[in-house]
């Protein structure tokens, strides 16, 4: 299991896993774009679970589901193939 911090700024919601290597970088940048600390210590088993249990009686606004998208994204595996 997976812990979150959560972070708003407007309407927008985006999370950084605390385990990650790049947590305090991806923190740092979340902070000067002016997003602000709203939740820490979300557990669950991937971001799209825990952004499900941070508004989980609220339907996702689009931008919870661009950011889902990016965090999909970027947490995905690189496949490479060598011929």
């Amino acid at each position: 299991m997976n812990t979150y911090h959560i972070y708003i700024k407007g309407e927008c919601v985006t999370l950084v896993d605390v385990n990650a290597p790049t947590f305090r970088e991806e923190e740092k940048q979340l902070f000067e774009q002016g997003f602000e600390l709203d939740f820490r210590g979300m557990k669950a088993n991937n971001t799209r679970e825990a952004l499900e249990k941070y508004h989980l009686e609220d339907e996702f606004n689009p931008h919870e589901c661009a950011t889902l998208a990016v965090i999909d994204a970027l947490t995905m595996p690189i496949q490479t193939s060598r011929d």
